[in-house]
């Protein structure tokens, strides 16, 4: 056969064919500097080809796979809520295909599982710090490093627990329930059972005449946050979802919330400050932080040191009412942030079950909510576009609608 060189390309076999070659010649172009006339005359006939461009949304998923796979009764908690309000595909990727980032050290989450453990013990008979320590802490392994870090933690728990069972001289609470296990059925589109779990660290509660005051704690041993502003959009919802668990239980007849409090266990290095002591120093710094209620005489049973309060942070009165800072609600108010949480909580549920997984992290005012401490980023390649950017809200302004 005779040997044709350098051939007339033919371009009327395939469309696909023809952008793969145009690809290429774009790759010779961009890459090297070649440049021939067949580049012209297939990008004059596929002027986008979507060339360098890479569609990363998430593109559905066959819901009756979905709920096949998912594993019933369906379980959701606060972790798996507010990580689905963050970004979705996020949630998507942990729960749903449940990808885990290997090597992450878990140091700090075997060192929260500890505190708890020892804090869930303390107000028994027959607690033996020690003893206790030890039994939860020979469950994990730890470097020699962390192991120095271990010892000056355990030091520091063991003076916390001084502290709280000192704040019990400040209150006429009399019973305490801890690490309370929490189970509730939620409703949904789909009629498959789905339970909404949760612990929660402590419930103080006190029987007054035919009710029934209680006042929730919450250890936190990480981040401690300083307001609510952002339950509005399902994040954050940690210390109001212990409120719905409480508020939906049958534990307490005729229940009045008192507050509801996160209290930080592990501390940063004190400052010095002119006039106050490290002792003075640390136990403000185990001050408890959330909410009060307006009630004074229900608030003065739970601290009776509320009107300028040796046991909850930013808690103090004036004459004429407490101080703009001080953190307290009306009956109305946490009757609306609990049916605010119960909103998200059933729309979070419905949208997984839906399969809604979109790549959508929230951005409010210059913080990247959604894409903080995410393990996905090498997976969802988000572009600015995929952000949604939501109004900042303070002082818990949309109580007041």
């Amino acid at each position: 056969y005779e040997v044709i060189k350098n051939p007339r390309t033919i371009y009327n076999f395939s469309n696909d064919l023809n952008k793969i070659i145009l690809a290429k010649n774009y790759d010779n172009y961009y890459k090297y500097g070649i440049h021939n006339d067949e580049m012209d005359i297939l990008r004059f006939n596929y002027p986008d080809i979507e060339y360098r461009k890479y569609n990363n949304q998430f593109t559905g998923i066959d819901q009756r796979e979905l709920l096949d796979h998912l594993k019933q009764p369906f379980t959701v908690s606060y972790s798996t809520i507010d990580e689905y309000y963050r970004c979705s595909f996020r949630y998507y990727i942990s729960n749903i295909l449940k990808i885990k980032q290997e090597n992450i050290d878990d140091f700090y989450q075997n060192i929260g599982n500890i505190f708890h453990y020892v804090l869930s013990k303390c107000f028994s008979d027959d607690f033996d710090f020690d003893q206790t320590w030890n039994e939860e802490a020979s469950k994990y392994e730890f470097t020699l490093a962390k192991l120095i870090l271990l010892d000056k933690l355990k030091t520091e728990l063991k003076y916390d627990i001084q502290i709280i069972k000192k704040h019990l001289s400040y209150t006429t609470f009399d019973s305490y329930l801890y690490e309370k296990r929490f189970s509730l059925p939620i409703i949904n589109n789909y009629n498959i059972p789905v339970n909404f779990v949760g612990v929660v660290d402590k419930i103080c509660y006190l029987k007054n005449d035919n009710h029934t005051l209680v006042s929730i704690v919450d250890y936190k041993t990480g981040h401690l946050p300083s307001n609510l502003n952002n339950i509005i959009y399902g994040i954050g919802m940690q210390l109001p979802i212990y409120l719905y668990f409480v508020k939906r239980s049958a534990l307490f007849p005729n229940l009045e919330i008192v507050g509801f409090y996160l209290q930080k266990i592990i501390n940063k290095e004190m400052k010095v400050v002119k006039d106050k002591t490290l002792d003075e120093l640390k136990e403000n710094a185990l001050k408890l932080v959330g909410y009060s209620t307006d009630k004074e005489d229900l608030l003065e049973k739970y601290d009776v040191t509320y009107q300028d309060s040796a046991m909850i942070s930013g808690l103090k009165k004036k004459k004429e009412g407490f101080y703009a800072y001080s953190k307290v609600l009306n009956d109305k108010q946490i009757n609306k942030i609990d049916e605010i949480v119960d909103k998200n909580i059933n729309k979070a549920v419905n949208s997984i079950l839906n399969g809604e997984f979109l790549i959508n992290p929230k951005k409010i005012d210059k913080d990247n909510i959604g894409c903080e401490f995410c393990s996905y980023r090498d997976i969802c390649y988000k572009k600015e576009e995929d952000t949604v950017e939501l109004e900042k809200h303070q002082n818990l302004d949309f109580l007041s609608d």
